[in-house]
């Protein structure tokens, strides 16, 4: 019983990461991210509130991790596409937005 649970899990993992990669790639593509290094440049406007953010870049932390062979606790930045404006980061595996979203507070 445990063993069919674990293996279905790591089918999701596996999915999940597929989609990631392919979703990078695509925002690639249609120019709306661009990697160089360990900066990412990204319109903020993808984003739709904070906890998005959080799992976006917690996402794009997977992509590095399996694409680019970068270790798990790899600093990545993330900075405003077109002005570098600072975005938030990711270390150690923790995801930190520094962006301010409409109607935001403090």
């Amino acid at each position: 019983m445990y063993a069919k649970k674990k293996v279905h899990q790591a089918g999701n993992k596996a999915e999940q990461t597929a989609k990631i990669l392919a979703n990078v790639s695509a925002l690639e593509a249609k120019h709306l991210l661009k990697i160089t290094g360990n900066e990412v440049r990204v319109y903020p406007q993808l984003w739709k509130d904070r906890l998005s953010a959080e799992n976006w870049m917690q996402c794009l932390l997977v992509y590095f991790v399996v694409k680019k062979k970068a270790a798990p606790g790899i600093g990545i930045r993330f900075v405003h596409y077109e002005n570098g404006e600072p975005l938030g980061h990711v270390k150690n595996g923790r995801a930190v937005v520094v962006w301010k979203f409409e109607g935001e507070t403090g």
